[in-house]
């Protein structure tokens, strides 16, 4: 329920009425976002039955996230902040970092030297420093470049009238998107950008650091990118560790809260020691 609602709730208010705010007013001649507004009653009434959940548990397991979020003063029970911040953890957790292993996978599959490579990386190494290797950041960073989980673009307000490098003039106040995809395959910053090219990081140009913000950027980043990292990390040095990967089928990608891999097929076989 809650992943149709979201997908609901995610088409009209983060790509349609960010981009027409007049839709607001137009709820009662629109179907589409009449449904949307019933979505988002909808989820944050289950974010409410969670609250009243918890506190009915007589001894509540300390130190979750919800235990955290309950407990925080800043929020002083107000029951609808509470529901957003829970709200904002779910969508954040959802799924994608396995989505994102897929893609990597998948990549590796393609480009069989780059995996050997890895592996024979990790061969040197102890599991337990498997995430200091920097041949396995610069795989994941040139996974998410080419594949970034977000399916949309993150979106500012300008707090200043701003003139572009091209020279358009951008008013205070504007709301501006900044879509993942089309950066993060620029030609213009990543040379050869279509490519899948993890040694582009063993010396990535100022250009490159600043464009590449999967977990967007500013004060307002997603709150989960350590552990999402920590976990990328983790899981695609043991499988690629443990497995030789190659793809039958690539899929094609699709969604609407994040891009998914549909159809995409892969054989894994042991690796060889």
């Amino acid at each position: 329920m809650f992943i149709t609602e979201w997908d609901l709730i995610a088409k009209e208010y983060v790509l349609k009425s960010a981009a027409k705010p007049f839709r607001k007013y137009l709820t009662a001649i629109l179907p589409e976002r009449r449904r949307a507004v019933q979505a988002c009653d909808s989820v944050y009434k289950l974010f409410h039955r969670i609250i009243n959940n918890y506190r009915n548990l007589d001894s509540p397991i300390e130190g979750t996230v919800i235990d955290l979020i309950m407990k925080n003063p800043t929020f002083k029970n107000d029951e609808n902040i509470i529901a957003s911040e829970l709200f904002l953890y779910m969508v954040a957790g959802h799924d994608t970092t396995a989505i994102s292993v897929s893609w990597i996978l998948m990549e590796l599959g393609k480009n069989p030297q780059e995996q050997r490579s890895l592996r024979e990386a990790l061969s040197k190494m102890k599991p337990e420093e498997w995430s200091k290797s920097e041949l396995l950041r610069n795989v994941a960073r040139e996974g998410m470049r080419l594949h970034p989980v977000s399916s949309h673009a993150i979106a500012r307000e300008l707090g200043r009238d701003m003139i572009t490098k091209k020279g358009y003039f951008l008013q205070k106040g504007t709301l501006a998107f900044l879509p993942f995809y089309v950066i993060f395959r620029n030609n213009e910053i990543f040379e050869d950008a279509e490519a899948f090219l993890p040694s582009r990081w063993e010396n990535p140009t100022e250009s490159m650091k600043r464009a590449f913000i999967p977990f967007a950027t500013g004060v307002q980043n997603c709150v989960g990118q350590a552990l999402a990292n920590a976990e990328l990390h983790s899981i695609l040095a043991r499988m690629i560790y443990e497995f030789d990967f190659s793809v039958e089928d690539e899929g094609y990608p699709e969604g609407s809260l994040v891009f998914t891999p549909v159809g995409l097929r892969m054989k894994a076989t042991r690796a060889k020691p």
